[in-house]
């Protein structure tokens, strides 16, 4: 399925100034929130339902003239047998949009604590970038 939505806040940083924008905005669920669940735990020691995930999330953010860019985050690749996952942030007239997709498959509905071990320095690599921010400036 496709959602789409649309808003404004006069006060979502304060300007003037540097000022930090969180680059992520999860109002629906999806590629924040399947990440999230494969990372709540620190250490499994249980086999736990891992399901496949298919996910795109495309953030647009507009600014008033004056307001600037000051810094974006890298872009971000993380790719292994399960997991295919990128960001990327792209600076345009007036804006930032923010693009990321994650694919996950594994050969069962289940994994294995030995796979989580496997898997966790990739999911917080992810993790990292949802919580990275667009520093802008006025």
């Amino acid at each position: 399925f496709s959602m789409r939505m649309q808003g404004s806040s006069d006060n979502v940083v304060a300007l003037p100034g540097p000022a930090a924008l969180p680059s992520t905005i999860s109002l629906w669920g999806g590629l924040a929130d399947s990440l999230a669940v494969f990372g709540q735990e620190r250490a499994r020691t249980q086999h736990f339902v891992c399901p496949a995930v298919n996910a795109e999330d495309e953030t647009a953010f507009h600014f008033p003239p004056g307001v600037k860019m000051i810094a974006l985050p890298p872009p971000l690749a993380v790719r292994d047998a399960n997991f295919d996952y990128s960001a990327k942030y792209e600076q345009g007239p007036g804006g930032v949009t923010v693009k990321r997709r994650l694919h996950f498959q594994h050969s069962g509905m289940v994994c294995s604590p030995d796979d989580y071990r496997r898997m966790r320095p990739l999911i917080e690599r992810m993790l990292r970038d949802l919580k990275s921010q667009i520093i802008v400036g006025r």
